[in-house]
Protein backbone atom coordinates (compact mmCIF):
# COMPACT_ATOMS: atom_id res chain seq x y z
CA UNK A 1 0.00 0.00 0.00
CA UNK A 2 2.81 2.77 1.06
CA UNK A 3 4.60 1.66 -1.81
CA UNK A 4 2.15 1.63 -4.39
CA UNK A 5 1.10 5.06 -2.72
CA UNK A 6 4.13 6.53 -3.35
CA UNK A 7 5.16 5.41 -6.72
CA UNK A 8 1.30 6.67 -7.99
CA UNK A 9 0.65 10.05 -5.92
CA UNK A 10 3.96 11.12 -4.70
CA UNK A 11 5.98 10.33 -7.77
CA UNK A 12 3.39 10.29 -10.68
CA UNK A 13 3.69 6.72 -12.02
CA UNK A 14 0.85 3.80 -13.21
CA UNK A 15 1.64 1.14 -11.13
CA UNK A 16 0.96 -2.78 -12.59
CA UNK A 17 0.92 -5.01 -9.33
CA UNK A 18 2.15 -8.68 -9.61
CA UNK A 19 0.77 -10.05 -6.79
CA UNK A 20 0.72 -14.24 -5.94
CA UNK A 21 -3.13 -15.52 -7.14
CA UNK A 22 -5.43 -16.36 -3.84
CA UNK A 23 -2.47 -14.08 -2.08
CA UNK A 24 -3.76 -13.21 1.64
CA UNK A 25 -2.39 -11.59 4.51
CA UNK A 26 -2.90 -8.62 6.86
CA UNK A 27 -4.35 -5.46 5.84
CA UNK A 28 -2.20 -2.84 7.54
CA UNK A 29 -0.84 -5.13 10.05
CA UNK A 30 -4.93 -5.73 10.93
CA UNK A 31 -7.38 -8.51 10.23
CA UNK A 32 -6.81 -11.33 7.84
CA UNK A 33 -8.10 -10.86 3.86
CA UNK A 34 -7.93 -12.60 0.95
CA UNK A 35 -6.73 -10.91 -2.32
CA UNK A 36 -5.56 -7.45 -2.81
CA UNK A 37 -7.44 -5.18 -0.72
CA UNK A 38 -9.93 -2.54 -2.95
CA UNK A 39 -7.72 0.67 -2.29
CA UNK A 40 -4.56 -1.02 -3.18
CA UNK A 41 -6.93 -2.12 -6.28
CA UNK A 42 -7.97 0.84 -7.20
CA UNK A 43 -4.43 2.46 -7.00
CA UNK A 44 -3.14 0.14 -9.29
CA UNK A 45 -3.55 0.71 -13.47
CA UNK A 46 -3.86 -3.03 -13.58
CA UNK A 47 -3.02 -6.47 -11.46
CA UNK A 48 -1.25 -9.86 -12.99
CA UNK A 49 -1.76 -12.62 -10.77
CA UNK A 50 0.97 -15.30 -11.20
CA UNK A 51 0.13 -19.16 -10.45
CA UNK A 52 1.51 -20.48 -6.70
CA UNK A 53 3.96 -23.04 -8.30
CA UNK A 54 5.65 -24.89 -5.99
CA UNK A 55 8.81 -26.53 -7.36
CA UNK A 56 12.44 -26.25 -8.01
CA UNK A 57 12.33 -24.50 -11.32
CA UNK A 58 9.89 -21.96 -10.39
CA UNK A 59 10.72 -20.70 -6.65
CA UNK A 60 9.54 -17.62 -7.61
CA UNK A 61 7.21 -16.87 -10.34
CA UNK A 62 6.33 -13.32 -9.16
CA UNK A 63 9.54 -12.28 -9.66
CA UNK A 64 9.65 -13.68 -13.19
CA UNK A 65 5.95 -12.38 -14.06
CA UNK A 66 7.13 -8.73 -12.76
CA UNK A 67 10.47 -9.36 -15.27
CA UNK A 68 8.12 -10.10 -17.80
CA UNK A 69 5.52 -7.48 -17.61
CA UNK A 70 8.54 -4.85 -16.99
CA UNK A 71 10.26 -6.25 -20.23
CA UNK A 72 6.68 -6.18 -22.18
CA UNK A 73 6.12 -2.30 -21.23
CA UNK A 74 10.04 -1.21 -21.01
CA UNK A 75 9.19 0.45 -17.90
CA UNK A 76 11.08 0.42 -14.54
CA UNK A 77 10.18 -2.47 -11.73
CA UNK A 78 10.61 -2.50 -7.92
CA UNK A 79 12.17 -5.83 -6.45
CA UNK A 80 15.06 -5.88 -4.21
CA UNK A 81 16.93 -9.47 -5.65
CA UNK A 82 19.71 -9.55 -7.42
CA UNK A 83 18.15 -11.13 -10.44
CA UNK A 84 21.64 -13.39 -11.15
CA UNK A 85 19.56 -16.39 -11.86
CA UNK A 86 17.34 -14.64 -13.95
CA UNK A 87 20.05 -13.35 -15.73
CA UNK A 88 21.71 -16.45 -16.50
CA UNK A 89 18.07 -18.50 -17.01
CA UNK A 90 15.79 -16.57 -18.73
CA UNK A 91 14.27 -18.46 -20.92
CA UNK A 92 12.81 -15.75 -23.08
CA UNK A 93 16.27 -14.56 -25.08
CA UNK A 94 14.64 -11.07 -25.60
CA UNK A 95 14.00 -10.63 -22.22
CA UNK A 96 17.05 -11.72 -21.12
CA UNK A 97 18.94 -9.61 -23.06
CA UNK A 98 16.33 -6.62 -22.40
CA UNK A 99 17.36 -7.08 -18.81
CA UNK A 100 20.79 -7.44 -19.17
CA UNK A 101 21.51 -4.29 -20.20
CA UNK A 102 18.71 -2.29 -18.47
CA UNK A 103 18.84 -3.77 -15.11
CA UNK A 104 20.86 -1.13 -13.11
CA UNK A 105 18.62 1.75 -14.94
CA UNK A 106 15.47 0.09 -14.34
CA UNK A 107 15.57 -1.80 -11.18
CA UNK A 108 14.03 -0.13 -8.15
CA UNK A 109 15.27 -1.51 -5.14
CA UNK A 110 13.61 -0.35 -2.31
CA UNK A 111 13.00 -0.47 1.91
CA UNK A 112 10.54 0.60 4.15
CA UNK A 113 11.53 2.94 7.24
CA UNK A 114 10.10 1.02 9.99
CA UNK A 115 10.30 3.99 12.47
CA UNK A 116 8.33 6.65 10.39
CA UNK A 117 6.21 4.20 8.39
CA UNK A 118 7.22 4.97 4.71
CA UNK A 119 8.30 3.42 1.83
CA UNK A 120 11.47 4.78 -0.34
CA UNK A 121 13.59 3.48 -2.64
CA UNK A 122 17.31 3.12 -3.02
CA UNK A 123 18.44 5.03 -6.11
CA UNK A 124 21.77 4.86 -6.42
CA UNK A 125 23.63 7.87 -8.58
CA UNK A 126 21.29 7.10 -11.74
CA UNK A 127 20.85 10.82 -13.35
CA UNK A 128 17.30 11.55 -12.34
CA UNK A 129 16.25 12.76 -16.07
CA UNK A 130 17.41 9.69 -17.61
CA UNK A 131 14.76 7.58 -16.40
CA UNK A 132 11.76 10.28 -16.00
CA UNK A 133 10.05 10.65 -18.93
CA UNK A 134 8.99 8.38 -22.41
CA UNK A 135 9.03 9.96 -25.50
CA UNK A 136 6.07 11.94 -25.89
CA UNK A 137 6.16 13.46 -21.98
CA UNK A 138 4.24 10.31 -20.30
CA UNK A 139 6.06 8.73 -17.11
CA UNK A 140 7.30 4.83 -17.72
CA UNK A 141 4.92 2.88 -15.63
CA UNK A 142 6.50 0.87 -12.96
CA UNK A 143 5.12 -2.68 -11.97
CA UNK A 144 5.40 -3.38 -8.60
CA UNK A 145 4.79 -6.91 -6.37
CA UNK A 146 1.41 -5.89 -4.81
CA UNK A 147 2.02 -8.11 -1.48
Amino acid sequence: RRCVRCLKDEWGMEVVGVVYQDFSGTNNGGRWVRGVPDDIRRMCHSISETPRIDNRNHKHAETEMAIKCAYRRNCRFVDNDNERDWLQNMRNEKCRMWLESTQDLLQMRYYFDTDLGTFDTLDGNVPAGLLSLKSGGQLNPAVSPVS
